[in-house]
């Protein structure tokens, strides 16, 4: 069980749905009550808690977050674990600077009283602390394509404290999550995540701890989109480039529509996506940042990421859904893969860029 990867993919594939990762946890809640945890272990979890304080206390928060609990999780020193800067640490500051708003009971009523399409961006501990650009860049494409974006506040979701076994602890995270993204959700305003394991623990997790009356719907950024781009249609430009798209693992075996609705999201645009066939990435969360992990995890991302990248980097159109997946592009082949929205937002500005005659 060390050396599960708690990506889930099994339990997606699995004809019985045996899940390895839920009974891994399990095992470790039971085990950690006899036998104190690993330090790294408990560093995840300190991090987890720090991200909930980075906003508040932006400057000693990132000074413990960059210390010890940094150096226990990394593999060397030339392998670091995530980082966050000063700035980085304030996504809804940021937000707000950008003139989008935060989901309020004001903010609600604000966007009922202007009958505008309404969505609720809600947030990750990884997307919203070490790329809070991607957090900005979803709302400015939701913008764009003529919706009324906010931010749902930032709350822990957990999925560090579920996968290392501090189970005690992640269903209160999650009651506390939850009751939160429920009120929101009970405004009928529709609910989307950005990184697809942190999104998809919503319908796993919190529902098997919580029940499913208790945890909220939310969906994959290219589920609602292609919803809500249905009627769209748009003809693809045959000088338009194609794009390329390594999907998290998670999100391909365990969201069955999950590719189709990222074509037709591109479609939709006006560009054409072609999803390539590739494994795991060998970061999968924490686990690539765990000294002991860190060969496997090189071993896995060389099988079929290192090949693929290689070979489709070059072109400018290479993207990836998952945090991880673009830290350990980064790590091992020092290459910035953009995710989806960014690549997006390009293509609708320029395409409005032209249509105003810019």
């Amino acid at each position: 069980m060390d050396t599960c990867l708690a990506c889930k993919s099994c339990a997606g594939q699995c004809p019985v749905k045996v899940d390895v990762p839920d009974f891994r946890s399990k095992f470790l809640a039971l085990y950690h009550t006899r036998y104190h945890a690993q330090s790294g272990t408990c560093c995840w979890h300190g991090w987890n808690l720090l991200c909930h304080s980075w906003p508040r206390h932006p400057g000693s928060a990132r000074q413990r977050a960059a210390g010890e609990p940094r150096r226990k999780i990394t593999a060397a020193p030339h392998r670091p674990g995530p980082r966050a800067d000063a700035e980085r640490c304030r996504p809804d500051r940021r937000t707000r600077r950008a003139c989008f708003a935060i989901a309020t009971p004001a903010s609600i009523a604000a966007v009922e009283a202007q009958a505008r399409r309404a969505v609720i961006v809600v947030q990750d501990a990884f997307t919203s602390h070490f790329e809070t650009g991607l957090v900005l860049d979803t709302l400015r494409l939701l913008d764009r394509l003529g919706f009324h974006p906010l931010l749902a506040p930032f709350l822990p979701g957990g999925k560090p404290l579920h996968v290392h076994g501090f189970l005690g602890r992640f269903h209160r995270t999650a009651e506390k999550n939850a009751t939160m993204l429920k009120r929101l959700e009970s405004t009928g305003i529709p609910l989307i995540g950005i990184d697809p394991a942190m999104t998809l623990i919503y319908r796993s997790e919190y529902k098997e701890t919580l029940g499913e009356a208790n945890s909220p719907h939310v969906y994959l950024l290219q589920e609602w989109l292609a919803q809500a781009l249905a009627s769209a249609g748009s003809h693809i430009s045959d000088d338009v480039e194609p794009c390329f798209l390594l999907p998290h693992c998670t999100e391909r075996t365990n969201a069955a529509a999950a590719m189709d609705n990222w074509e037709r999201v591109f479609t939709a645009c006006g560009a054409q996506l072609n999803v390539l066939p590739v494994g795991c990435c060998g970061m999968s969360g924490t686990y690539g940042h765990e000294a002991q992990n860190r060969s496997t995890s090189e071993t896995i991302y060389q099988m079929s990421w290192g090949p693929t990248v290689a070979r489709h980097y070059a072109g400018g159109r290479l993207m990836a859904t998952g945090y991880s997946c673009r830290c350990q592009a980064s790590a091992i082949d020092a290459v910035a893969l953009p995710h989806p929205v960014q690549v997006l937002l390009a293509l609708v500005g320029s395409r409005a860029a032209v249509k105003s005659g810019r």
